[in-house]
């Protein structure tokens, strides 16, 4: 969970040190878009996949419960 903000903030701070603002305008949009599109791909994945293995399906509280008790 700590790799995306990281990788966000560490992103934002290359950019940011650049200082040609035009060049840093234009490499910044892209970064972001690139990095919101591979989120949102990464995000269609995990659901696409999530829903089509359906995870959990067949497993009951009482068989949980039981293999908990020994």
């Amino acid at each position: 969970m700590l790799i995306v903000p990281l990788i966000f903030v560490t992103l934002i701070t290359g950019i940011t040190s650049m200082e040609d603002m035009q060049k840093m305008k234009r490499i910044g949009m892209k970064t972001f878009f690139i990095y919101l599109l591979t989120t949102a791909v990464a995000i269609t994945i995990g659901l696409g996949l999530g829903t089509l293995m359906e995870p959990g399906v067949g497993v009951s509280l009482e068989t949980a419960l039981e293999f908990q008790d020994q």
